[in-house]
Order: C-alpha cells, then sequence, then structure tokens
C-alpha cells in the first residue's frame, strides 16, 4: 500500500484545537464540502483514471493524487501559492500528489489558522461519513496525528450504514471495498467543511502578520507588484 511520500518537507506537531481557533473559524467564509460529488468522482474514476490528471500509478504510487481529485470535486479549490495544494495533466504540489506532504498541508491549517479545509481527527470511525478520508500509518497511539503516512483512501459510505470501512482508492485500485479496521494503524480524517479566500477574516486577531507570511511570504507584504486585487487589499490593511 506504499504511496508517493515527501520526507523531505518539515513535520511539525499537530496544536490542540481551543476556543480561539473555533471563533476564528466561526468568522472565515466556509461552504460545505459536497460529498456526494466526492464519491461519485471517487467512484466514476477508481477503476478508470482521468485523463484530465497526470497518473503517479507506475511511479510511486497514485493514492493521493487520486484522493485530491476527490476532495477538489468536492468544492476544495485549488491554491497555487503559500501552503500550495493543486494538480494537473503537467504539475501538481507536493502536498496534492504525496501523502505525507498532505498530512503535513493539515497540520498546517490547524497550527496557523489559515484553513483551506476544515478537519478533525478521530480516534475511531465510528463518526466518518462518506468523502472522509483514512490515512494508513505507522502503528501507534489512535488519533495521533504525527504518525508517518504511507497511503490513504476515501470512503465511499458513511461508518454507521455497515459498520466498516468502504472504501475507494488507487494505488491497489478500489471502488467500494472493505478496508480492515485497525485503529492503531489508521488515522480518520473527518472533513468539516471548506474554507475560500484569505482575506480580512483569516487574519482576525493578533498573529494576522505572521499568518499572512506564512501564506503570501514575506517579501510580498512589502511590495507593491502584486497583481491579486485581495492580496493588494491584505497588504493595505497590514
Amino acid at each position: 500500500e506504499m504511496c508517493i511520500r515527501d520526507s523531505d518537507q518539515h513535520t511539525m506537531s499537530i496544536e490542540p484545537i481551543t476556543k480561539k481557533h473555533i471563533e476564528r473559524r466561526i468568522d472565515m467564509r466556509t461552504v460545505n464540502y459536497q460529498r456526494d460529488k466526492a464519491v461519485e468522482y471517487a467512484r466514476e474514476y477508481a477503476l478508470n483514471y482521468n485523463e484530465n490528471y497526470y497518473s503517479f500509478a507506475s511511479g510511486g504510487g497514485d493514492c493521493m493524487n487520486f484522493v485530491s481529485q476527490c476532495i477538489h470535486a468536492g468544492g476544495m479549490p485549488m491554491k497555487k501559492n503559500g501552503f500550495q495544494w493543486h494538480g494537473s495533466k503537467t504539475a501538481s504540489s507536493a502536498s496534492w500528489r504525496g501523502v505525507d506532504s498532505f498530512l503535513v498541508l493539515l497540520k498546517n491549517y490547524q497550527k496557523f489558522g489559515s484553513q483551506r479545509l476544515m478537519v478533525a481527527c478521530h480516534k475511531t470511525p465510528e463518526n466518518l461519513e462518506k468523502g472522509d478520508i483514512v490515512f494508513t500509518v505507522a502503528s501507534g497511539n489512535p488519533g495521533d496525528m504525527n504518525r508517518n503516512p504511507s497511503h490513504i483512501v476515501i470512503l465511499s459510505q458513511d461508518y454507521k450504514d455497515e459498520q466498516k470501512l468502504v472504501v475507494c482508492g488507487h494505488t491497489t485500485d478500489q471502488r467500494d471495498e472493505e478496508k480492515t479496521r485497525n485503529d492503531r494503524t489508521c488515522t480518520y480524517i473527518h472533513i468539516i467543511s471548506i474554507c475560500y479566500d484569505f482575506e480580512d477574516a483569516d487574519y482576525a486577531d493578533s498573529e494576522d502578520r505572521e499568518t499572512a507570511k506564512l501564506d503570501w511570504g514575506g517579501s510580498i507584504l512589502s511590495t507593491n507588484s502584486a497583481t491579486s486585487t485581495y492580496v493588494r487589499n491584505l497588504q493595505t490593511r497590514l
């Protein structure tokens, strides 16, 4: 079940979600994750690869590339700056194609308060819904997001429907197949919602400048060369 890993990516421990994080998320522009569309895509391309995207099936594994496509079909927009997440026929970010880099991306979203994908990590799968994701990880304590992942799949039905993990995935191509439950070697991720543009609501506390630097880079905040309207507005505000 090995998939592409980008082990040179910097990893970090996830911080506990505080009341401040929750209040800040509520203020953000969020939309519902379209689970039906994500699963519809997963089932359509589980066994027949989408030719609009590059396939890594013969070069390390396509599991993360496939799940990224599914999440994108569910409404998460691509992002080509800051914490990048994008894929295509010709190019992709490490976080789009690499299972460990995507997990680092989720940690960064939590740590720095600039979420694109709002998630919760569960110790057991009872609350997982279709469209949620499961990492295969090194054996350890259930619910620990710091374990190195080697594979990822997407649920194609709610766990409660049959009290089992029914998934779609690539590398070992699967469509509506059961994944063996093992809480010590799985990280269960529930997707809560999606956040869109990084605008004022994303920088609503005293750490806004540092957060902005992480998203855009320090140099862009001190230059007038930005072409994006919302980056220029952010520069003016900061």
